[in-house]
């Protein structure tokens, strides 16, 4: 390495010619720019570095401006280095930089010799990087971050020669800190720390983040709190409320995660202020806060905002109430929707999951009665009555429904060939399953779970499907796995089995070895991802489900690439006038419209929202679970007959398509 003396006694052109071999031009001696003709492509490099210079000039600019309001860093002197001559060599280091086409050996030398001949070369390294004229700017290929890059394998480099690496002190330490804190590089951050050993001396910078923090720069205070791991140091009011609001969840979010305390303090204060959000904002601090967005203050994203953290860091319903009483009142309008605009409810459904939605709670009783009153004033009478509910808190505009004489007969009950004519009547308007109905397993116990997994394991192909509960707040949890193969169907009771008390870790880690992480058998799904997802939170020892099945299908994402490359394999229909209207008024989405496209009819979708928790299940909920893994296989198998009519090679499109993986990640 060069030593002090090599460097001291070398003028500003010599060290330069010294370490690049490189001539200059006499007549840019003074400014130590670089016109090498071996080094420069003559005209084109010329008005490069020009370009490049008046982009340092714009860059210079913009630092003056940045730092208009904070006081500039104040970098202490080298006992080795005159603060001229440091200055002076960082200026030829920069437009070597720039002449040079941006990095190269040439810099590296130069730099590698700066940090060598210096008595602090942790100092050097820093100052160079802060005077680099792109230190704002947020790149990866920046001069800083190459600075600071080189440093690192310079440390390695004195390590690896002098058996130690050169101490660094307190107070260069937070030098670095107050440098490194005015640009948004993560990367550089992380590595000035690591380097200039910022954790070891945490305490002692705290100091560092409150300055930003009183001079309102919360996302550098953020990052500098999280990098120096200053996770109980500060309020929730200090910088990730006004990064909230600054509509910068995902930054705030990087310190909430080691802060468990703070994360249900801040789910708690949103939560509270969710009907009237801008009153958090005096709340949080005396002051104007900056860059605040109010398009985003309001209820809606401010409710989305605390699902979200609630979700992520697994909190209870307890600690944001009123964001919980708004999915339920959502979920109760939805219910009113699907039963009265849709039709798609039917009457036992109904009931069953009214009483699941509205449970106990008043308010959400009160809030049927309104949504019922203006199209069903029988039903919200009935209800009123139910649940007794108060006086004063009906509607102000309720009326209670009086049933007239001719209306209280007894509702005529349908004779056998009534309800037979009904059931034709729904088998020609719905996709049937066509298999027998003791075809069907229900699997409600471990031991019955090995007898299934015997079967199942020699099959070639099975459909997959998961049930969950309608009304969840939180993090939903399976309560039925549907798997389906070409003659049998099997109904897994995940919410039986979970309650189970011999369930066991090794029990529910033969389903992922003998099925899911199974080679031989191919998995075919709908929204694959989210079922699985939901199936890893349903029993111990399944977590990772999601990253050990292999040989699978996703049939949404099948159907939408085969619809967009291959539109062949769309079968033609000649449709009259009368077809042509009702398409154009189709409802039938998702699998059900995919199976309507491909198999004549659409699915049944009726049961979809029910209750999946009670026990027993209802005949036409197994039917339900069952045809919606089932009709899996068929419209694999129909696209597979398709491709063979069509001749084209199936193992080809999927091969072209990228539809088979092997993990869900």
């Amino acid at each position: 390495m060069a030593s002090f003396e090599d460097f001291d006694s070398d003028t500003d052109d010599e060290f330069l010619k010294d370490v690049v071999a490189l001539p200059l031009h006499p007549a840019s001696t003074a400014t130590g720019i670089l016109e090498s003709p071996q080094n420069v492509d003559s005209v084109k490099k010329l008005n490069q570095y020009k370009d490049e210079k008046i982009e340092v000039i714009h860059v210079k600019k913009q630092m003056s401006d940045v730092v208009k309001d904070f006081k500039d860093v104040s970098f202490s002197s080298d006992n080795f280095l005159t603060d001229s001559c440091r200055g002076h060599q960082c200026s030829i280091i920069q437009e070597a930089w720039i002449s040079g086409g941006m990095g190269g050996q040439q810099v590296k030398q130069l730099a590698h010799k700066l940090f060598s001949s210096s008595q602090n070369p942790h100092l050097s390294a820093v100052y160079l990087m802060y005077h680099s004229y792109d230190f704002f700017k947020n790149k990866t290929n920046s001069l800083a971050a190459f600075v600071v890059d080189q440093f690192e394998v310079w440390l390695e480099e004195f390590h690896k020669t002098n058996g130690y690496y050169p101490s660094v002190d307190q107070q260069t330490a937070k030098e670095a800190m107050v440098a490194v804190s005015r640009q948004k590089n993560g990367k550089i951050l992380k590595k000035i720390v690591n380097m200039y050993k910022g954790v070891h001396f945490k305490t002692q910078l705290i100091e560092v983040v409150n300055e930003l923090v009183h001079h309102q720069e919360f996302a550098s205070a953020c990052r500098l709190a999280v990098a120096l791991e200053l996770f109980s140091d500060f309020q929730k009011e200090d910088f990730v409320l006004p990064l909230i609001v600054q509509d910068k969840l995902p930054l705030a979010e990087e310190y909430l995660k080691k802060n468990c305390t703070m994360q249900q303090a801040v789910v708690s204060f949103l939560d509270r202020h969710i009907k009237q959000p801008c009153e958090m904002l005096h709340l949080i601090s005396q002051r104007s806060l900056p860059d605040v967005n109010y398009e985003k203050m309001n209820s809606k994203n401010i409710a989305n905002m605390v699902i979200r953290l609630a979700k992520r860091f697994e909190l209870d319903d307890e600690s944001h109430p009123e964001t919980i009483l708004r999915q339920k009142i959502g979920a109760l309008r939805y219910l009113v929707h699907k039963k009265y605009n849709e039709r798609s409810i039917d009457d036992e459904n109904w009931t069953e999951l009214v009483e699941i939605a509205v449970a106990n709670s008043l308010d959400l009783q009160v809030e049927l009665i309104q949504q019922l009153q203006c199209i069903d004033d029988e039903a919200a009478t009935r209800y009123a009555e139910i649940y007794a509910i108060p006086e004063e808190r009906l509607p102000y505009n309720f009326s209670p429904f009086i049933r007239s004489d001719s209306c209280s007969q007894a509702p005529i009950k349908p004779s056998n060939e009534m309800l037979a004519e009904i059931e034709g009547k729904v088998k020609a308007e719905f996709y049937a399953l066509k298999m027998p109905f003791e075809n069907i397993h229900w699997i409600c116990s471990w031991e019955s779970v090995q007898e299934f997994l015997d079967i199942v394991s020699k099959s070639a192909v099975v459909g997959i499907d998961v049930e969950w509960p309608p009304f969840v707040t939180q993090l939903a949890k399976a309560t039925v796995l549907q798997i389906a193969t070409h003659n049998k169907i099997f109904i897994l009771d995940i919410f039986s089995l979970r309650e189970d008390k011999t369930c066991s870790i090794v029990y529910s880690r033969q389903l992922i070895r003998i099925l899911f992480s199974n080679p031989h058998i191919l998995k075919l799904g709908y929204g694959l991802k989210e079922d699985l997802q939901v199936l890893s939170r349903s029993l111990p020892g399944i977590e990772d489900v999601s990253k050990s099945v292999v040989n699978w299908i996703d049939i949404k994402n099948l159907w939408s690439n085969i619809e967009s490359k291959y539109p062949l394999f769309v079968p033609s229909v000649v449709m009259n006038e009368e077809d042509i209207l009702l398409s154009r008024q189709e409802t039938h989405k998702g699998l059900s419209g995919l199976v309507k496209q491909l198999l004549g009819l659409p699915l049944d979708k009726k049961e979809q929202f029910s209750d999946w928790q009670k026990r027993p299940l209802r005949r036409s909920q197994l039917i339900y679970a069952a045809l919606d893994a089932f009709c899996l296989l068929e419209v694999y198998d129909f696209l597979q007959k398709r491709s063979q009519f069509l001749e084209i090679d199936w193992p080809g499109v999927l091969k072209k398509l990228g539809t088979v993986h092997h993990s869900v990640n």
